[in-house]
């Protein structure tokens, strides 16, 4: 029997424990996910081996991994209402240093975790948010879309109505019950190709296509030191921990300046800790404890040396296109 009361709740407690959004599907609402998945492989085929991999299939297995699950809570967190310091741009990617699992220092986190508490005050079981992570939950841009919350557009990545800088967390739970919503957004045209055309390594290639061993945001996390695809130093550009490229490329991101909004909890004082020059020489103490939190595991404490040799890099390739402009 769905139970519409708890649903309403569950939004309540969602949106007062400082998310933006909430929505609740069904677990059947995920069956489309694996032809996504699927096609995915089938249209770039160099993916394929990275794909395929069996901790990489199990997201698309949520009602195998979740047998006592009945629906999947997911929320949203639209950080666009931060200003993100300049220094820091074109370098590391938002999404990794307006994380709010990045500093567990702040009321940000401790009011997402807060929520967990209620749902386990509640009665309910759960599994989800940054405890399991989004290979544990599954495709949480295809259940956001699932759930109204917004669409995907041919840069791959989730939008609702400011943009795609949108945090996703999902959880599984015991309980039946729904909550869709009909976001009304408009999509791309069919003769943009303004992210593509952006992407530095040519790993977007449309939608639904996407080489992930390509993409110059995994080769300087998850693929410190592995780049099967030989990805150049030239397309890595200034970048050091993740790419925005092709979100910042688009239109639908575009009205939001940067330079505006309230400041992101602690992140302003970290600023001076991400100098491309200070990364190559601090201590790998000041690094494990400054930087590294902001990157959500995707650069560990062994990589220390692997992250100096990108800063390295962005910082030559900064200082090149430094001197093309005076050129």
């Amino acid at each position: 029997m769905m139970n519409d009361e708890l649903a309403k709740e569950i939004e309540q407690q969602a949106l007062a424990h400082g998310f933006s959004a909430c929505g609740i599907i069904s677990l059947d609402d995920m069956d489309g996910y694996a032809k996504m998945y699927e096609e995915r492989m089938e249209n770039v085929p160099e993916s394929r081996p990275f794909y395929s991999r069996p901790e990489m299939q199990q997201i698309t297995q949520v009602k195998k991994r979740f047998p006592w699950a009945k629906s999947l809570i997911i929320c949203t967190t639209d950080y666009t209402r931060y200003r993100f310091p300049k220094e820091l741009r074109n370098k590391f990617a938002k999404a990794f240093l307006l994380s709010r699992d990045g500093d567990t220092t702040t009321e940000l986190y401790r009011k997402k975790h807060d929520f967990t508490r209620w749902l386990t005050d509640k009665g309910l079981r759960w599994e989800g948010g940054d405890d399991t992570s989004h290979l544990q939950i599954g495709g949480l841009r295809y259940a956001a879309m699932k759930a109204g919350l917004g669409i995907i557009r041919r840069n791959n990545f989730f939008y609702n109505e400011n943009g795609c800088y949108v945090e996703l967390d999902g959880y599984a739970i015991d309980a039946e019950c729904r909550l869709y919503h009909h976001a009304v957004i408009r999509p791309c045209s069919d003769r943009c190709n303004l992210c593509q055309k952006a992407c530095p390594s040519h790993a977007l290639q449309g939608p639904n296509k996407f080489s992930p061993l390509r993409c110059v945001s995994f080769c300087n996390t998850f693929g410190l030191g592995w780049n099967p695809m030989k990805v150049t130093d030239e397309e890595m550009g200034t970048w050091t921990i993740g790419c925005d490229a092709c979100q910042d490329a688009c239109p639908y991101n575009r009205r939001k300046n940067w330079d505006e909004g309230e400041p992101f909890p602690n992140l302003e004082e970290l600023v001076p800790y991400f100098d491309l020059e200070r990364l190559q020489t601090a201590p790998a103490e000041e690094i494990i404890e400054k930087v590294l939190p902001k990157t959500q595991e995707h650069i560990f404490p062994n990589q220390v040396n692997r992250l100096r040799e990108s800063a390295k890099r962005a910082m030559k390739n900064s200082l090149g296109e430094t001197l093309d402009v005076r050129r």
